[in-house]
């Protein structure tokens, strides 16, 4: 048996099994190479000594009702249309940020007749007591 790295022919210290259920072996060589290539993948890897490998089998695929395929289109349909929804609504809460910062940026407008009653029209002279 050789170490199953491509490209390796040194005899095997370790058997590893990645989290999905394949198993291979290495030396002691490739398995900081192992390590780190689990890493990238986000994935876990379990290495032990002495240990003997079995046939890898992958998962089997069953037969799904048509009921189920169905529904499992309508679910990855619904994810989309949430994340697009979901991106939407970060731009337009972007999009309010922004113009409420450059609403607060502007200077406050004066007072005009309409905000405040009790002020003469601006040009007009203020009526005296006693005249309509």
């Amino acid at each position: 048996m050789e170490c199953t790295v491509e490209g390796c022919e040194e005899t095997p210290t370790l058997h590893f099994t990645w989290a999905w259920g394949e198993e291979g072996a290495c030396c002691d060589a490739h398995r900081s190479y192992l390590e780190s290539k689990a890493s990238q993948l986000g994935r876990t890897i379990a290495f032990e000594r002495g240990s003997t490998l079995r046939d890898y089998k992958p998962p089997v695929v069953r037969d799904l009702s048509p009921e189920l395929g169905a529904l499992r289109m309508q679910n990855a349909e619904l994810m989309e249309r949430v994340k697009k929804d979901q991106e939407t609504i970060g731009l337009l809460e972007a999009k309010i940020y922004e113009l409420q910062s450059k609403l607060a940026d502007q200077p406050a407008a004066p007072p005009t007749a309409e905000s405040s009653p009790a002020s003469p029209p601006s040009g007009a002279a203020p009526r005296a007591r006693g005249s309509r």
